[in-house]
This record gives structure tokens, C-alpha cells and sequence, in this order.
């Protein structure tokens, strides 16, 4: 499958450059995602930070890895709702957009009712945030993993200030171009603003004819 934007190796050469290590030919890991050794060589780490913070970065929830009102069904004695390995967070979305929900274990735990366990099998909707392998994510989304995690990388193996200011502004840039997620036109109430009635109305003025 071709890969949009960096790969793997070209991030962890990118967080290296930050403490000016020359660059690794391969991927110093082994084992397959998410169940990765990582080498004790700069770019093991290096890469073992990278999929760190690309976890934190993607548990914020961008357009690339949301699932809008997806449906789930309580399932099995007691009825619960098992959440795939993957997932990040939740909360009600569509039908249910007014329920509390959060995760425990990967369960689906409600809230509002302090359990995991449903009264009925009926399909509840969530919006899911997922993890995707860096790999996966689009090159924007990918360009703002790199800079956050060369902030990360450069603050634990040189400790500059300076750079870790000038990194920070490379993480600012790249956290604007990420594609968030479309605004629904539903999320603003439907009558927003309370009926004010203006000054001249208050004063018994009426329009000049």
C-alpha cells in the first residue's frame, strides 16, 4: 500500500534531526502495531516516542480518525457495550447526543446511570475517536505527530531552551493545517439569543412615518 506523506523512518529521522544524530537507514523496532519492541538505540527511542505522542496527539480527535454516530448494540449477560482496542474516546452522538458516556476497561460505561450495564439491547450512537497507525494518517496529521514529538524528543535528550522554543512554533504551524472535523449544522441550539427589547422600545418610542 503507498504511503501519503512520511513514512515511519523519514519521522523518526525528522525527531533525530532536532539533536543533530545523523540518520538511521532503518527502523530500529521490532514486532508488529501497536505490539512493538523498540531497540535501545537513539531511534528506537526516538520511535517509541513518536508512538506516544502520536496516541496523545490522535486521542484529541481530528476528521481522520473520528466516527460520527456510529451505532452500537449492548451485547452478552449482563448487556455491555465492548469497545474495539483501538478506541480513544467517546461520547453520545446522534439519538443519544444528550447521554454521558466514557470508557472503563473497554467497556462502555454510562455516566448518568454509574454502570457499564444496559437495561436493553437498544442501539446506542457514539461518536468515536479511534487510533490510527502513523503510518495510516494523513500527511498533515502526521506533520503535527513529528512536531510534537521532536518537542518531546529534543526535551529529554538536549534540555534546549531555545530550540524548544523554536520547535514550538514549528508545532503551532502544523497544528493549524490539520483537517478537523465539519461543524454539524445541528450543534447550536435552534433560538440561541433571548428576546431583548431594544432601548427606544423600553423608552415607549415608536418609528417616525
Amino acid at each position: 500500500m503507498p504511503i501519503l506523506g512520511l513514512t515511519k523512518l523519514g519521522a523518526v529521522n525528522a525527531i533525530l534531526e532536532t539533536v543533530n544524530d545523523l540518520p538511521f537507514t532503518v527502523i530500529d523496532s521490532t514486532g508488529t502495531w501497536p505490539n512493538l519492541t523498540y531497540g535501545a538505540s537513539i531511534a528506537g527511542r526516538a520511535e517509541q516516542i513518536l508512538d506516544r505522542v502520536s496516541q496523545d496527539v490522535q486521542s484529541r480527535g481530528f476528521q481522520a480518525n473520528l466516527a460520527i454516530s456510529k451505532p452500537f448494540t449492548p451485547a452478552g449477560s449482563p448487556l455491555k457495550v465492548t469497545l474495539p482496542v483501538d478506541t480513544l474516546s467517546v461520547r453520545g452522538a446522534g439519538p443519544d447526543h444528550f447521554r454521558n458516556f466514557e470508557l472503563r476497561g473497554d467497556f462502555l460505561y454510562d455516566l448518568d446511570r454509574h454502570t457499564d450495564q444496559f437495561a436493553t439491547a437498544a442501539v446506542i450512537h457514539l461518536d468515536v475517536v479511534t487510533e490510527l497507525e502513523f503510518t495510516v494518517c494523513p500527511p498533515r496529521l502526521k506533520q503535527l505527530i513529528v512536531a510534537e514529538a521532536a518537542v518531546v524528543f529534543q526535551r529529554r535528550h538536549r534540555g534546549s531552551l531555545e530550540q524548544d522554543a523554536m520547535l514550538g512554533q514549528e508545532r503551532n504551524a502544523a497544528e493549524v493545517k490539520v483537517d478537523r472535523p465539519k461543524p454539524r449544522p445541528n450543534t447550536d441550539p435552534v433560538n440561541p439569543f433571548p428576546l431583548m427589547p431594544s432601548p427606544a422600545m423600553q423608552r415607549g418610542e415608536r418609528g417616525g412615518g
